[in-house]
Protein backbone atom coordinates (compact mmCIF):
# COMPACT_ATOMS: atom_id res chain seq x y z
CA UNK A 1 0.00 0.00 0.00
CA UNK A 2 1.10 3.41 -1.27
CA UNK A 3 1.68 5.69 1.54
CA UNK A 4 -0.12 9.67 1.13
CA UNK A 5 1.72 11.94 0.49
CA UNK A 6 2.57 14.63 2.31
CA UNK A 7 2.78 18.52 1.54
CA UNK A 8 5.42 20.46 3.02
CA UNK A 9 4.42 24.14 3.78
CA UNK A 10 6.61 26.50 2.14
CA UNK A 11 6.39 30.21 2.46
CA UNK A 12 5.38 32.44 -0.40
CA UNK A 13 5.14 36.06 -1.17
CA UNK A 14 1.31 36.61 -1.80
CA UNK A 15 0.62 37.58 -5.74
CA UNK A 16 -0.65 40.87 -6.07
CA UNK A 17 -4.09 40.43 -8.30
CA UNK A 18 -3.18 43.58 -10.42
CA UNK A 19 0.49 44.54 -11.44
CA UNK A 20 2.04 48.10 -9.52
CA UNK A 21 1.79 50.55 -12.20
CA UNK A 22 5.70 51.27 -13.21
CA UNK A 23 7.21 54.85 -12.63
CA UNK A 24 6.06 57.43 -15.71
CA UNK A 25 8.97 57.50 -18.37
CA UNK A 26 11.21 60.55 -18.94
CA UNK A 27 12.65 59.76 -22.16
CA UNK A 28 14.53 63.49 -21.85
CA UNK A 29 16.12 62.51 -18.16
CA UNK A 30 17.36 59.17 -19.85
CA UNK A 31 20.20 61.14 -21.60
CA UNK A 32 21.44 63.63 -18.90
CA UNK A 33 23.81 62.49 -15.98
CA UNK A 34 24.98 64.38 -13.17
CA UNK A 35 28.18 66.35 -14.08
CA UNK A 36 31.26 64.69 -12.51
CA UNK A 37 33.50 67.32 -10.67
CA UNK A 38 35.97 66.73 -12.90
CA UNK A 39 33.28 67.89 -16.31
CA UNK A 40 31.98 70.20 -14.26
CA UNK A 41 35.68 71.68 -13.61
CA UNK A 42 35.99 71.40 -17.80
CA UNK A 43 32.91 73.20 -18.18
CA UNK A 44 33.70 75.94 -15.80
CA UNK A 45 37.07 76.09 -17.15
CA UNK A 46 35.93 76.69 -20.55
CA UNK A 47 33.27 79.25 -19.98
CA UNK A 48 35.70 81.52 -18.28
CA UNK A 49 38.21 81.02 -20.82
CA UNK A 50 35.99 82.03 -23.60
CA UNK A 51 35.53 85.07 -21.84
CA UNK A 52 38.83 85.93 -21.23
CA UNK A 53 39.19 85.50 -24.59
CA UNK A 54 37.30 89.01 -25.27
CA UNK A 55 39.59 90.58 -22.57
CA UNK A 56 40.85 90.77 -19.16
CA UNK A 57 38.41 90.11 -16.70
CA UNK A 58 38.20 90.34 -12.56
CA UNK A 59 36.78 87.75 -10.69
CA UNK A 60 33.54 89.36 -10.34
CA UNK A 61 33.14 90.43 -13.99
CA UNK A 62 33.66 86.75 -14.71
CA UNK A 63 31.18 85.07 -12.13
CA UNK A 64 28.64 87.79 -13.51
CA UNK A 65 29.10 86.67 -17.15
CA UNK A 66 29.24 82.62 -16.51
CA UNK A 67 27.04 82.53 -13.71
CA UNK A 68 29.38 80.70 -11.11
CA UNK A 69 29.91 81.35 -7.80
CA UNK A 70 32.98 83.35 -6.02
CA UNK A 71 35.02 79.69 -4.75
CA UNK A 72 34.77 78.37 -8.47
CA UNK A 73 35.45 81.50 -10.81
CA UNK A 74 39.05 81.78 -8.17
CA UNK A 75 39.13 77.62 -8.77
CA UNK A 76 38.56 78.11 -12.28
CA UNK A 77 40.97 81.18 -12.73
CA UNK A 78 44.09 79.10 -11.55
CA UNK A 79 43.58 76.00 -13.03
CA UNK A 80 43.82 78.02 -16.28
CA UNK A 81 46.92 80.03 -14.81
CA UNK A 82 48.12 75.97 -13.97
CA UNK A 83 47.84 75.62 -17.61
CA UNK A 84 49.54 79.18 -19.15
CA UNK A 85 45.82 79.80 -20.15
CA UNK A 86 45.45 82.99 -18.26
CA UNK A 87 48.00 85.53 -15.90
CA UNK A 88 47.36 88.81 -13.96
CA UNK A 89 46.96 91.67 -16.19
CA UNK A 90 48.80 94.72 -16.11
CA UNK A 91 47.27 97.71 -13.46
CA UNK A 92 45.65 99.85 -15.55
CA UNK A 93 47.22 103.34 -15.85
CA UNK A 94 47.15 106.20 -13.30
CA UNK A 95 43.85 108.23 -14.03
CA UNK A 96 41.97 104.92 -15.09
CA UNK A 97 39.29 104.02 -13.04
CA UNK A 98 40.74 101.60 -10.35
CA UNK A 99 39.28 99.52 -7.53
CA UNK A 100 41.32 98.09 -4.17
CA UNK A 101 41.46 95.00 -2.95
CA UNK A 102 41.76 91.63 -4.46
CA UNK A 103 38.82 91.38 -6.25
CA UNK A 104 39.91 94.02 -8.50
CA UNK A 105 42.54 92.56 -9.85
CA UNK A 106 42.45 91.51 -13.40
CA UNK A 107 43.23 88.87 -15.40
CA UNK A 108 44.13 88.01 -19.33
CA UNK A 109 44.75 85.00 -21.43
CA UNK A 110 48.60 85.33 -21.68
CA UNK A 111 49.96 87.35 -24.89
CA UNK A 112 51.16 85.06 -27.65
CA UNK A 113 49.25 82.12 -26.58
CA UNK A 114 48.05 79.96 -29.36
CA UNK A 115 49.64 81.59 -32.16
CA UNK A 116 48.50 81.45 -35.57
CA UNK A 117 49.67 82.98 -39.57
CA UNK A 118 46.86 84.15 -42.20
CA UNK A 119 48.17 84.57 -46.06
CA UNK A 120 47.43 85.60 -48.98
CA UNK A 121 48.71 84.09 -52.02
CA UNK A 122 48.43 85.35 -56.15
CA UNK A 123 50.91 85.44 -58.77
CA UNK A 124 52.43 88.57 -57.64
CA UNK A 125 52.04 88.59 -53.90
CA UNK A 126 52.49 87.27 -51.40
CA UNK A 127 51.25 88.82 -47.46
CA UNK A 128 51.39 87.16 -44.07
CA UNK A 129 49.89 88.41 -41.12
CA UNK A 130 50.64 86.83 -37.65
CA UNK A 131 47.92 87.25 -34.18
CA UNK A 132 47.44 85.09 -31.03
CA UNK A 133 44.40 83.54 -30.05
CA UNK A 134 42.69 87.07 -29.38
CA UNK A 135 43.22 88.40 -31.72
CA UNK A 136 46.16 90.58 -30.95
CA UNK A 137 48.96 91.37 -33.85
CA UNK A 138 52.60 89.57 -33.33
CA UNK A 139 55.06 91.61 -35.17
CA UNK A 140 54.70 93.40 -38.66
CA UNK A 141 54.06 90.77 -40.87
CA UNK A 142 55.52 90.79 -43.95
CA UNK A 143 54.14 91.33 -47.69
CA UNK A 144 56.55 89.90 -50.37
CA UNK A 145 56.24 90.95 -53.91
CA UNK A 146 56.66 89.04 -57.39
CA UNK A 147 57.17 90.98 -59.82
CA UNK A 148 57.83 89.38 -63.59
CA UNK A 149 56.94 86.18 -61.64
CA UNK A 150 56.13 83.71 -64.06
CA UNK A 151 53.52 81.42 -62.26
CA UNK A 152 51.80 81.26 -59.11
CA UNK A 153 53.85 80.22 -55.68
CA UNK A 154 54.76 77.25 -54.49
CA UNK A 155 54.50 75.83 -51.01
CA UNK A 156 58.36 76.51 -50.21
CA UNK A 157 57.68 79.93 -51.13
CA UNK A 158 54.93 79.94 -48.51
CA UNK A 159 56.31 78.59 -46.03
CA UNK A 160 59.36 80.80 -46.39
CA UNK A 161 57.28 83.81 -46.37
CA UNK A 162 55.70 82.75 -42.70
CA UNK A 163 59.28 81.60 -42.15
CA UNK A 164 60.54 85.07 -42.24
CA UNK A 165 57.22 86.66 -40.49
CA UNK A 166 58.07 84.60 -37.78
CA UNK A 167 61.68 85.75 -37.46
CA UNK A 168 60.81 89.50 -37.63
CA UNK A 169 57.98 88.81 -34.37
CA UNK A 170 60.54 86.35 -32.86
CA UNK A 171 58.65 83.57 -32.58
CA UNK A 172 59.30 79.68 -33.68
CA UNK A 173 57.57 78.46 -36.69
CA UNK A 174 56.69 75.08 -34.45
CA UNK A 175 54.57 76.77 -32.46
CA UNK A 176 52.13 77.86 -34.91
CA UNK A 177 48.78 76.84 -34.25
CA UNK A 178 47.41 76.78 -37.83
CA UNK A 179 48.59 78.53 -40.89
CA UNK A 180 45.48 79.59 -42.95
CA UNK A 181 46.29 80.58 -46.88
CA UNK A 182 43.74 82.43 -48.97
CA UNK A 183 44.65 82.29 -52.83
CA UNK A 184 42.99 83.12 -55.82
CA UNK A 185 41.71 79.84 -58.13
CA UNK A 186 44.93 79.28 -59.74
CA UNK A 187 47.19 79.89 -57.22
CA UNK A 188 44.91 77.46 -54.82
CA UNK A 189 45.19 74.65 -57.60
CA UNK A 190 48.53 75.04 -57.49
CA UNK A 191 49.50 74.92 -53.77
CA UNK A 192 46.74 72.05 -53.37
CA UNK A 193 48.34 69.82 -56.65
CA UNK A 194 52.04 70.42 -55.27
CA UNK A 195 52.88 67.61 -52.51
CA UNK A 196 54.26 69.43 -48.91
CA UNK A 197 58.31 69.65 -48.91
CA UNK A 198 60.38 69.08 -46.37
CA UNK A 199 60.07 73.04 -45.47
CA UNK A 200 56.72 72.30 -44.01
CA UNK A 201 58.15 69.99 -41.28
CA UNK A 202 58.67 73.24 -39.19
CA UNK A 203 54.76 73.27 -39.54
CA UNK A 204 53.02 70.68 -37.13
CA UNK A 205 49.47 72.69 -38.66
CA UNK A 206 50.74 72.51 -42.73
CA UNK A 207 49.22 74.43 -44.95
CA UNK A 208 45.59 74.91 -45.12
CA UNK A 209 44.66 76.78 -48.43
CA UNK A 210 41.49 78.30 -49.29
CA UNK A 211 40.01 79.95 -51.99
CA UNK A 212 39.87 83.91 -51.92
CA UNK A 213 36.36 84.02 -52.23
CA UNK A 214 35.51 81.67 -49.79
CA UNK A 215 38.02 83.45 -47.10
CA UNK A 216 36.19 86.94 -48.21
CA UNK A 217 32.63 85.35 -47.93
CA UNK A 218 33.70 84.57 -43.91
CA UNK A 219 34.93 87.48 -43.40
CA UNK A 220 31.78 89.31 -44.73
CA UNK A 221 29.72 87.10 -42.40
CA UNK A 222 31.55 87.98 -39.34
CA UNK A 223 32.35 91.46 -39.94
CA UNK A 224 29.56 92.66 -42.05
CA UNK A 225 26.01 93.94 -40.89
CA UNK A 226 23.67 91.28 -39.19
CA UNK A 227 21.45 90.61 -42.73
CA UNK A 228 23.96 88.15 -43.89
CA UNK A 229 22.73 84.63 -42.48
CA UNK A 230 21.75 83.66 -45.81
CA UNK A 231 23.87 85.72 -48.46
CA UNK A 232 25.60 85.39 -51.81
CA UNK A 233 29.00 86.90 -52.30
CA UNK A 234 29.63 88.08 -55.94
CA UNK A 235 33.80 87.72 -55.86
CA UNK A 236 35.24 89.42 -58.59
CA UNK A 237 38.82 88.59 -58.39
CA UNK A 238 41.25 86.76 -61.00
CA UNK A 239 38.18 85.30 -62.37
CA UNK A 240 34.74 85.81 -60.66
CA UNK A 241 33.70 83.47 -58.38
CA UNK A 242 30.89 82.73 -56.28
CA UNK A 243 30.78 81.89 -52.41
CA UNK A 244 28.53 83.22 -49.07
CA UNK A 245 26.65 81.07 -46.80
CA UNK A 246 23.25 80.06 -47.70
CA UNK A 247 20.47 78.05 -44.92
CA UNK A 248 23.17 77.73 -42.50
CA UNK A 249 25.29 76.11 -45.05
CA UNK A 250 28.59 77.24 -46.71
CA UNK A 251 28.61 78.08 -50.52
CA UNK A 252 32.12 77.46 -51.62
CA UNK A 253 33.41 79.17 -55.14
CA UNK A 254 36.19 76.47 -56.04
CA UNK A 255 35.62 75.36 -59.00
CA UNK A 256 34.40 71.58 -59.59
CA UNK A 257 33.17 71.69 -56.03
CA UNK A 258 29.38 71.71 -54.73
CA UNK A 259 27.50 74.75 -56.32
CA UNK A 260 30.46 76.09 -57.59
CA UNK A 261 31.27 78.24 -60.76
CA UNK A 262 33.45 79.47 -62.60
CA UNK A 263 33.98 82.04 -65.85
CA UNK A 264 33.38 79.71 -68.45
CA UNK A 265 30.26 78.41 -66.80
CA UNK A 266 28.55 81.25 -64.38
CA UNK A 267 29.65 84.30 -66.48
CA UNK A 268 30.42 82.95 -69.85
CA UNK A 269 27.90 85.78 -71.48
CA UNK A 270 29.94 88.53 -69.70
CA UNK A 271 31.79 91.43 -71.13
CA UNK A 272 34.59 90.70 -67.90
CA UNK A 273 36.82 93.01 -69.95
CA UNK A 274 34.43 95.56 -69.15
CA UNK A 275 35.48 94.93 -65.05
CA UNK A 276 39.19 95.66 -65.70
CA UNK A 277 38.23 99.19 -67.34
CA UNK A 278 39.20 101.39 -64.00
CA UNK A 279 35.81 103.05 -62.45
CA UNK A 280 34.90 106.54 -63.82
CA UNK A 281 35.44 109.14 -60.72
CA UNK A 282 34.28 112.23 -62.32
CA UNK A 283 31.36 113.03 -64.37
CA UNK A 284 29.57 110.28 -65.62
CA UNK A 285 28.73 109.97 -69.70
CA UNK A 286 25.95 107.95 -71.43
CA UNK A 287 28.19 105.62 -72.51
CA UNK A 288 29.69 105.27 -68.73
CA UNK A 289 25.52 104.36 -67.67
CA UNK A 290 25.41 102.19 -71.05
CA UNK A 291 28.11 100.59 -70.18
CA UNK A 292 26.69 100.02 -66.39
CA UNK A 293 23.41 98.63 -67.80
CA UNK A 294 24.98 96.45 -69.93
CA UNK A 295 27.12 94.97 -67.16
CA UNK A 296 24.41 94.72 -64.49
CA UNK A 297 21.93 93.17 -67.02
CA UNK A 298 24.97 90.31 -67.82
CA UNK A 299 25.77 89.83 -63.90
CA UNK A 300 21.77 89.69 -63.66
CA UNK A 301 21.55 87.09 -66.08
CA UNK A 302 24.36 85.10 -64.50
CA UNK A 303 23.04 84.96 -61.11
CA UNK A 304 19.28 83.98 -61.98
CA UNK A 305 19.93 80.62 -61.61
CA UNK A 306 22.10 80.47 -57.96
CA UNK A 307 19.51 83.19 -56.47
CA UNK A 308 16.76 81.09 -57.83
CA UNK A 309 18.26 77.61 -56.30
CA UNK A 310 19.54 79.40 -53.21
CA UNK A 311 17.35 82.39 -52.59
CA UNK A 312 19.59 84.64 -50.20
CA UNK A 313 18.71 87.41 -48.95
CA UNK A 314 21.70 89.65 -49.89
CA UNK A 315 23.75 89.63 -52.54
CA UNK A 316 27.52 90.63 -51.72
CA UNK A 317 29.41 92.94 -54.90
CA UNK A 318 33.33 91.95 -53.59
CA UNK A 319 36.59 91.79 -54.67
CA UNK A 320 39.08 93.92 -56.67
CA UNK A 321 36.89 94.01 -60.21
CA UNK A 322 33.80 94.43 -58.13
CA UNK A 323 34.55 97.06 -54.89
CA UNK A 324 34.85 100.18 -56.62
CA UNK A 325 31.89 99.74 -58.66
CA UNK A 326 29.51 98.52 -56.54
CA UNK A 327 27.69 101.63 -55.44
CA UNK A 328 26.78 102.72 -59.23
CA UNK A 329 25.86 99.00 -59.47
CA UNK A 330 24.24 97.48 -57.06
CA UNK A 331 20.86 99.12 -57.37
CA UNK A 332 21.17 98.17 -61.23
CA UNK A 333 21.88 94.98 -60.42
CA UNK A 334 18.79 94.53 -57.95
CA UNK A 335 16.59 96.49 -60.79
CA UNK A 336 17.72 93.81 -63.05
CA UNK A 337 17.21 90.69 -60.72
CA UNK A 338 13.58 92.23 -59.67
CA UNK A 339 13.07 91.89 -63.47
CA UNK A 340 13.99 88.31 -63.71
CA UNK A 341 13.07 86.56 -60.16
CA UNK A 342 9.74 86.60 -58.26
CA UNK A 343 11.77 88.03 -54.57
CA UNK A 344 14.82 89.82 -55.46
CA UNK A 345 17.47 90.13 -52.83
CA UNK A 346 19.16 93.12 -51.86
CA UNK A 347 22.51 93.66 -53.60
CA UNK A 348 25.24 96.19 -51.75
CA UNK A 349 28.65 96.42 -51.70
CA UNK A 350 31.30 94.81 -49.54
CA UNK A 351 31.02 96.15 -46.15
CA UNK A 352 34.35 94.83 -45.09
CA UNK A 353 37.57 96.77 -44.76
CA UNK A 354 40.88 96.67 -45.54
CA UNK A 355 41.73 93.41 -47.56
CA UNK A 356 38.75 91.04 -47.23
CA UNK A 357 40.94 87.79 -48.00
CA UNK A 358 43.28 88.52 -45.12
CA UNK A 359 40.33 89.02 -42.54
CA UNK A 360 38.73 85.94 -43.61
CA UNK A 361 41.73 84.16 -43.11
CA UNK A 362 41.62 85.36 -39.59
CA UNK A 363 38.11 84.84 -38.79
CA UNK A 364 38.43 81.86 -40.24
CA UNK A 365 42.26 80.42 -38.09
CA UNK A 366 40.73 82.79 -34.95
CA UNK A 367 37.27 80.22 -34.88
CA UNK A 368 39.62 77.14 -35.32
CA UNK A 369 42.07 77.68 -33.14
CA UNK A 370 39.95 78.86 -29.83
CA UNK A 371 38.11 75.53 -30.23
CA UNK A 372 41.21 73.34 -30.34
CA UNK A 373 42.00 75.30 -27.18
CA UNK A 374 38.25 74.91 -25.35
CA UNK A 375 39.15 71.27 -26.34
CA UNK A 376 42.21 70.85 -24.85
CA UNK A 377 41.27 72.10 -21.29
CA UNK A 378 41.47 69.08 -18.96
CA UNK A 379 43.49 67.28 -21.37
CA UNK A 380 47.17 68.55 -21.44
CA UNK A 381 49.09 71.72 -22.82
CA UNK A 382 47.53 73.83 -25.10
CA UNK A 383 48.27 74.24 -28.47
CA UNK A 384 50.42 76.58 -29.10
CA UNK A 385 50.88 78.01 -25.89
CA UNK A 386 54.56 79.70 -24.48
CA UNK A 387 56.68 77.87 -22.99
CA UNK A 388 56.25 78.67 -18.76
CA UNK A 389 59.16 80.21 -17.45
Amino acid sequence: MTPPATTRATAHRPVPTTPEPAPPLDLAARHLTAATPGLAGVLNDRATLRTLLAGPRTVPEIRAITGVSKPTAYQSVARLQGQSLAEPAPVPPRGARRCAGPAAERFQVPAGTAPLAAVTVSAHRIEVALVDVTGRGLGPGTVSTRPGAAGPPGRAEVVGGVTEACRRAGLTPHRLAAVVVGATLAAARHLLDERPGPDEENLPSGLQVHLDADLAATAEQHLGPADLDAHLLVWGGEELLLSGRVQGLPVSGYSGTGLAHRTSRLFRELDLQALDRPARTGPRTDADDAAAELLAAGLARSLVGPVCLLDPHTVVLAGPRLTARAPGLAPLLHRELARLVPAAPAVRGTAVHGDPVLSGALSHGLAEVREQLMNSIGHGTAPGAPPSA
